[in-house]
């Protein structure tokens, strides 16, 4: 399945599901995944459909076949977090998420990634710790010192975050919600 084909999938079963016709969504998803038993990227789009169409257990189901397809694919790995969370599996999703944080070397992206699951987790340490890492990574990223200022907050590091801030407002003065955030901090 080429990634064309794989686009027209994705809009077709988004019309269906922004109809609110989620058999003949799940139908076409279907068909795709008997005939591309190997498609990490299908099943990927299929997890996202059924979240979408609120059947979390098929979400799951989805996610871990793409897991099982290619379990070094970072975004299946991501996906499988994600839906262990919606299906309230949360330990599940932290060990799943300590696993693929090891994995992420010189990913800031990632790191990001890891970090916003650790906080549906209630993980804000977790989350921190990624932060920290993506900044290391790439201390210039105006997006990921705001993050890792939020993380600060949320542990009650507040002169950190200030301070962090302050690197974002000079590198993006513009930034109205760092302006915003980081005058809301003292107040």
């Amino acid at each position: 399945m080429t990634d064309l084909n794989l686009h027209h999938l994705q809009a077709a079963v988004e019309r269906h599901l922004q109809a609110g016709e989620h058999v003949p969504a799940r139908a076409l998803l279907d068909d795709a995944m008997a005939r591309h038993p190997a498609s990490v990227g299908l099943r990927l789009m299929a997890s996202q459909a059924y979240q979408k169409a609120g059947d979390f257990a098929a979400m799951l189901e989805a996610a871990r076949a793409a897991a099982a397809i290619d379990g070094a694919h970072p975004g299946a790995q991501l996906r499988l977090a994600e839906s262990l969370i919606y299906s309230c599996q949360v330990g599940a999703a932290l060990a799943c998420l300590e696993a693929l944080e090891t994995q992420a070397d010189a990913n800031g992206r990632l790191l990001q990634d890891i970090a916003q699951l650790y906080i549906h987790c209630s993980g804000h340490a977790q989350a921190a710790r990624c932060h920290e890492r993506a900044v290391a990574l790439e201390p210039d990223n105006p997006h990921y010192l705001f993050n890792l200022a939020a993380s600060c907050v949320a542990l009650g590091d507040i002169a950190r975050a200030e301070d962090l801030l302050a690197q974002v407002v000079r590198r993006e003065p513009l930034d109205g919600g760092a302006w915003l955030n980081r005058s809301m901090l003292r107040t």
